[in-house]
């Protein structure tokens, strides 16, 4: 996630791409029910990938800050927060 000070809705994009990852490893592993194994798989992706560690810790580092972004939402905002579209995809279809 690239930040710059027009960046309005840094910490929210954070959040959703941080979700988006966790939601797909949890869909992916428990699709054929719950196990102990498949929470040791979503720690071992934490410890392992570096990079789907980095984006989670920034999806909650600052995830107190989201209700400010939100506040006095306007156009601006919502292109800024579109701009995590691709990134979504790019998740859910990968």
């Amino acid at each position: 996630m690239k930040g710059g000070p027009n960046e309005k809705m840094k910490e929210s994009k954070e959040a959703i791409i941080a979700l988006a990852l966790l939601g797909k490893l949890v869909a992916e592993r428990v699709k054929d029910g719950v196990a102990l194994d498949d929470a040791m798989a979503i720690g071992q992706a934490l410890l392992v990938d570096s990079e789907f560690k980095r984006k989670v810790e920034a999806g909650y580092k600052d995830a107190d800050k989201i209700a400010d972004e939100f506040k006095d939402f306007s156009l601006a905002k919502a292109i800024d927060l579109a701009t995590v579209l691709p990134e979504l995809a790019s998740i859910v279809q990968g």
